[in-house]
């Protein structure tokens, strides 16, 4: 099966690769960085790389980068000299990799996981070990750097309950890969379990929580609050943020919040779609409730602060601290079976988190908040509108659900470090 994937791969590189240039060309907001994609960098990153040893941390997108910040920042506490390499996958993961590192790293797209683009790009950063974030288990890059010795470790590894089963059915392949892995350091006892199924050795599996927390509670602070408040004019409503929400669930967002409207006229809510290219169709909903909205963009660029219901966010890397502005939090893609959203977090800033039933990709964060009072599951539509007001109306139960859920965050740190000794025991 490693010899099938690689020449499938390879064959699709060959036919693929143009159409992808193509796309890149008419497309990409940043068409020049296809070259990237390819393993060809500016002279400039390997200088930005410095210090030794050089270490090469991949995440996949906007949330992996704050872990890989954690992890980083606790390295830099064990072992301050080594240098750094972040890689993303996507547009946004990147933007927001230059915000969290500046010039401490080279911020760079990962090459496509074919032979020739990861081989070129190993050889330019020679990283002295190759750090995976979570879930990028991709074949090529474990076995090409593999073949030139460098040492792979999957940090804050978490294999969800919905893709386990894809994993499986490709045993072979990934079983072949995980034996080139040397290390697992994984968030929880489930993932340990599963990453072991798909074949992972079990002697080098091992359990040490979810960065995530470190992350999210550094960046929460009363500073960062006060600036975000100022985006709302006249708040003297409740503050409904619903964030990341996917398509089939803005309308039962919106049809609560008109309820909640009844009895709280002057209540605010702040929706993020989980995709912001959607924002401009979520515009059609508003207009066929009456809901007046403001779009982020015109109030950032305006430097004003909104009037209005509804705070629609249609720019990325801004959810986060918009969380700080809420009564009452619901994360999305929960209520849809999309396997729900990060709801760690709403509960770093101290807030009650509200949650559909498909939580799949997300079952460790669900269950922690609910053991501890943190957090709800909603069933349905009626029950979100049901829970939230609920809530509203009772402002004291609120703010002992979300210090609760903050409590959760707050007395977790620690994981970052951990996941950061397992790879200091390979650079020396």
């Amino acid at each position: 099966m490693n010899l099938a994937y690689s020449l499938a791969m390879e064959g699709l590189f060959l036919y693929g690769v143009p159409l992808y240039w193509a796309y890149s060309r008419l497309v990409s907001r940043r068409p020049k960085d296809f070259s990237q994609r390819l393993g060809i960098y500016p002279a400039a990153t390997r200088t930005l790389a410095k210090g030794a040893p050089r270490i090469w941390i991949h995440a996949s997108s906007v949330g992996e980068v704050g872990v890989a910040k954690a992890i980083s920042d606790a390295l830099e506490n064990i072992s301050p000299e080594f240098g750094l390499v972040v890689s993303t996958g996507t547009f946004f993961g990147r933007e927001r990799a230059f915000n969290l590192f500046g010039e401490k790293a080279p911020c760079v797209y990962a090459p496509l996981d074919f032979k020739a683009p990861v081989q070129k790009a190993m050889r330019w950063f020679r990283p002295n070990v190759l750090v995976l974030l979570e879930t990028e288990l991709w074949p090529q890059w474990i076995f090409q750097s593999g073949k030139m010795g460098i040492p792979i470790i999957l940090a804050n590894g978490r294999i969800s309950s919905r893709s386990v089963g894809s994993y499986l059915r490709f045993k072979p392949l990934f079983s072949k890969a995980l034996e080139t892995i040397a290390a697992f350091s994984m968030i929880g006892p489930d993932d340990a379990r599963r990453i072991k199924l798909m074949g992972a050795p079990p002697g080098r599996v091992e359990v040490n929580g979810n960065a995530k927390y470190d992350f999210l509670a550094s960046q929460a602070h009363s500073e960062m609050e006060a600036q975000v408040r100022a985006l709302l004019q006249h708040q003297d409503g409740p503050v409904i943020v619903a964030g990341s929400t996917r398509r089939g669930e803005e309308e039962a967002v919106l049809d609560m919040f008109v309820r909640v409207r009844k009895q709280h006229p002057h209540a605010r809510l702040v929706l993020a779609p989980r995709h912001i290219e959607r924002a401009k169709g979520i515009v059609c909903l508003l207009k066929s409730r009456s809901l007046e909205y403001d779009p982020l963009s015109s109030i950032l660029q305006q430097a004003s602060p909104s009037n209005a219901p509804v705070l629609l966010v249609d720019l990325m890397g801004h959810l986060l601290n918009l969380y700080s502005l809420a009564d009452v939090v619901f994360c999305g893609g929960s209520l849809v079976d999309l396997g729900g959203q990060n709801v760690l977090e709403p509960a770093s800033w101290g807030k009650p988190v509200l949650y559909g039933p498909h939580m799949d990709d997300f079952t460790e964060a669900r269950d922690l908040l609910e053991s501890e009072g943190g957090g709800r599951t909603v069933k349905n539509p009626e029950d979100l509108a049901r829970q939230v007001m609920e809530l509203l109306a009772d402002p004291e139960k609120a703010r002992s659900m979300g210090d609760k859920a903050l409590a959760c965050v707050q007395t977790r740190r620690g994981a970052a470090e951990k996941h950061a000794r397992v790879i200091r025991r390979f650079i020396g």
